[in-house]
C-alpha cells in the first residue's frame, strides 16, 4: 500500500458546523480558539457569500458568515430523493385516477409529499453538515417519507378514515418539529454574528407553529367516512411555510440561496419524475405483450409517441437550464414553480399511459365485436333467431364466450357466473322468462341477453388491462352490475381526456415561464420584446399550451370520442411538444436579432 495514501476519516462529530470556517476548534466546543494558538494579523477576505476566513476579532462578526456550499447534491440528498420517488410510485400504483374524488385525492397527496420534500431540500442546500445529529434528523425525515407511504393508499378526502388522516397529521407534525430544531441548531452556530438570528427565529417559529396546527388538526378528524375540511390545512400550511421561507431568504442574505445547488436539486427531481414516466410506459407495454396481436401499427405509434413526449420534455427542460446564476429572487420563484410543473408532468404522463391502454382496449373491443357480428350473420344463427331456437343460440354464444375468456380471463369469478346464468336463462327460452312484459317479442329479448354477455366480456377485457372502475360505482350499483361498470369506464376516460390535455398545456406554459426566468440579466436590461428568438419561443410555449388546453372542449363530442379511441391523441400531444422544441432550439436566420 502506498504510504502516502490515507484512510478516509469516517468518524462523525456529534454536532458539525455548516460554516465554511468554524468558530469552534471542536464540534461541541463553545469557546473560540485562534489557529495554532496565535492571533492572525491577516485581514479577512470576502467571498461571494461572506467571510472566506474565520474572524479573529469581533469586527469579523459584523459581516456575514460563510456556509459550506456544494456544487452537486450529496449522497444523502440523492438517497432522500429515492424515498420521494418510491413513495410517489407506490401511491400511483394503488391509486388509479378514475373519478373526480380520486383525482382530487391524488393531487392532494402529491401536494403534501412534494412540499414535505421541498422543505427538507431548502434546508439541505443551505445548511447541511454531516454529523451524528444531522444523520439522526435525516433518519427521522426518511421515516416521515415511509410514514406517508403507509398512509398514502388510504388518503381519500371524500371518504375520510380517521386513523389515516390523524396519522398523517402526526407525521407532518414530527417533520416540522425536527426541521425547526435543525434551523435552531444553525442559529446556534452563527450566534456570534450580528443580524443573523432573526431569519432562523422566523423560520423555526413558522415550523413550530405549523407543527402545533398539525397537532390540533389531528383531533379534528372524527369517525370514518366523514368529510371534514380539516385536511385542507395540509395544503394551506405547506404553501404558507414555503412562502415564509422564500420571504426570509429574500430579506436576509444569511438565508439566501445564492451559491447553493438548489437549481440542481430541482432539476434532479424533474429527471426522476420523467424517469418515473418511462417506468409507467414500460409497465404499460408489459401489460400489452401478454396477449395475442399485441403489436400493430397503432401500438407502435403509441410507443413512439409516448417516448417522444418524455424525450422532448427532457430537452425543453434541461437544454434550457443555464450554467450561470440567474438572480436569487428569480431562482426562488423558479424553484417554487416546480410544484405545478411536476404535478402537471405527472398527470401528463399518467394520462398518456392511460390512453395507451385505452387505445389497445378499443382495438380488442373491435375484434370481439367483429367476432360477434360474424357469429350473428351465420345462416344457422339467423335461422335460430327467426325460429326462437334459444338453446342453439345459447350453445353458440357459450362457445364464443369460452374462447374469449381463455384469452381474457375474468378477474372475478362472479363475471363467469353471471355469463353462465345468462346463457342458461337464454337457453330456457323467452316464454319461460319473466321478461314477457318488458320485451314485446322474443327477438328483442334474445338480443338483450346477447348485449348483457358482451358487457360482461367488455368488463373482463378492461380488468385484464388494468383499467379499474370507480369504487363508488361498485358500491352504488353492486359488483354484478356490468352496465354500470361500463358506464363508469366511459366516465373515467372522459376525466382522463380532460386532465391529460390540461396537464399537457400547463406543462408547456410552465416550461415557457421557467425559460423566461432563467434568462441572463442582460436580456431583461435590453428588453425581452426586442429579442426575436425569445418572443418567438415564448409565443410557441404559450400558444401551443393554450391550444392543448382548448382540446378539453371536445370532451363528450363525437370528435372527442373518436380522438380518444384512436392513437392520434398521443400523437397530437407528441407533435405539440416537438413543435415547441423545434421553435425553441432550432436556429432561425434573423431570429437572433436583439441579442
Amino acid at each position: 500500500m502506498d504510504p502516502n495514501q490515507k484512510h478516509r476519516n469516517t468518524s462523525l462529530k456529534l454536532i458539525a458546523t455548516p460554516l465554511l470556517h468554524s468558530t469552534h476548534q471542536h464540534g461541541c466546543s463553545i469557546e473560540m480558539h485562534a489557529r495554532h494558538g496565535s492571533r492572525s494579523e491577516r485581514a479577512p477576505e470576502e467571498s461571494m457569500v461572506g467571510l472566506k476566513h474565520q474572524p479573529t476579532h469581533n469586527e469579523g462578526y459584523q459581516k456575514l458568515p460563510e456556509f459550506h456550499r456544494h456544487e452537486e447534491a450529496t449522497n444523502i440528498e440523492l438517497f432522500y430523493d429515492l424515498f420521494f420517488v418510491a413513495n410517489l410510485a407506490s401511491f400511483s400504483s394503488v391509486h388509479e385516477i378514475n373519478d373526480n374524488s380520486t383525482l382530487t385525492s391524488y393531487v392532494g397527496f402529491f401536494c403534501v409529499l412534494w412540499f414535505t420534500w421541498c422543505q427538507m431540500t431548502m434546508f439541505d442546500v443551505r445548511y447541511v453538515a454531516d454529523s451524528i445529529l444531522e444523520r439522526l434528523a435525516k433518519a427521522i425525515h426518511l421515516g416521515v417519507m415511509v410514514g406517508l407511504a403507509v398512509v398514502g393508499p388510504g388518503f381519500d378526502p371524500s371518504n375520510q378514515k380517521e386513523h389515516i388522516f390523524r396519522t398523517m397529521a402526526f407525521i407532518l407534525m414530527i417533520s416540522r418539529v425536527v426541521l425547526a430544531l435543525q434551523y435552531l441548531l444553525v442559529m446556534w452556530h452563527v450566534r456570534r454574528y450580528q443580524n443573523t438570528k432573526m431569519p432562523f427565529i422566523i423560520i423555526s417559529t413558522t415550523n413550530f407553529v405549523a407543527a402545533i396546527i398539525y397537532l390540533g388538526v389531528a383531533f379534528a378528524f372524527k369517525g370514518n367516512g366523514g368529510k371534514s375540511v380539516a385536511h385542507r390545512s395540509f395544503y394551506v400550511i405547506a404553501v404558507f411555510e414555503i412562502a415564509i421561507n422564500i420571504f426570509v431568504s429574500s430579506r436576509w442574505k444569511v438565508a439566501s440561496f445564492k451559491g447553493t445547488h438548489l437549481t440542481q436539486r430541482m432539476s434532479l427531481l424533474t429527471l426522476i419524475i420523467l424517469g418515473e414516466g418511462v417506468i409507467e410506459i414500460c409497465k404499460t407495454i408489459s401489460k400489452l405483450v401478454n396477449y395475442h396481436n399485441a403489436w400493430n401499427s397503432a401500438t407502435v405509434g403509441c410507443v413512439i409517441a409516448s417516448i417522444s413526449i418524455i424525450y422532448f420534455l427532457y430537452m425543453l427542460y434541461f437544454d434550457a437550464l443555464p450554467p450561470h446564476h440567474f438572480g436569487s429572487i428569480r431562482q426562488q420563484f423558479w424553484a417554487f414553480l416546480h410544484f405545478p410543473l411536476h404535478l402537471a408532468i405527472v398527470l401528463f404522463l399518467v394520462g398518456a399511459s392511460q390512453f395507451f391502454i385505452w387505445n389497445k382496449i378499443q382495438q380488442v373491443m373491435v375484434e370481439v365485436s367483429n367476432e360477434f357480428n360474424v357469429l350473428e350473420n351465420t345462416p344457422d344463427f339467423i335461422t335460430n333467431l327467426a325460429t326462437n331456437n334459444t338453446q342453439s343460440i345459447s350453445y353458440s354464444l357459450g362457445n364464443l364466450t369460452s374462447q374469449i375468456f381463455n384469452e381474457y380471463k375474468p378477474s372475478k369469478d362472479t363475471t363467469e357466473y353471471n355469463v353462465d346464468d345468462t346463457l342458461a336463462y337464454l337457453a330456457a327460452g323467452y316464454e319461460a322468462s319473466q321478461d314477457t312484459t318488458t320485451f314485446h317479442n322474443a327477438t328483442d329479448w334474445i338480443l338483450f341477453q346477447i348485449a348483457t354477455i358482451q358487457n360482461s366480456i367488455s368488463q373482463s377485457i378492461y380488468e385484464n388491462y388494468g383499467f379499474s372502475v370507480s369504487q363508488k360505482v361498485l358500491q352504488a350499483y353492486g359488483d354484478d352490475d356490468t352496465e354500470a361498470a361500463i358506464f363508469s369506464y366511459l366516465n373515467s376516460i372522459n376525466l382522463v381526456f380532460c386532465y391529460f390535455f390540461i396537464a399537457t398545456g400547463f406543462t408547456l406554459i410552465l416550461l415557457g415561464i421557467l425559460d423566461i426566468l432563467t434568462l441572463p440579466r442582460a436580456h431583461f436590461n435590453k428588453g425581452l420584446i426586442k429579442n426575436v428568438r425569445i418572443v418567438v419561443s415564448t409565443t410557441a410555449y404559450f400558444a401551443v399550451g393554450a391550444i392543448m388546453c382548448g382540446f378539453v372542449g371536445l370532451r363528450g363530442t363525437d370528435a372527442g370520442n373518436n380522438l380518444g379511441k384512436s392513437p392520434w391523441i398521443l400523437i397530437v400531444a407528441a407533435v405539440a411538444v416537438v413543435i415547441v422544441a423545434v421553435v425553441r432550439f432550432v436556429s432561425i436566420p434573423g431570429a437572433e436579432k436583439g441579442d
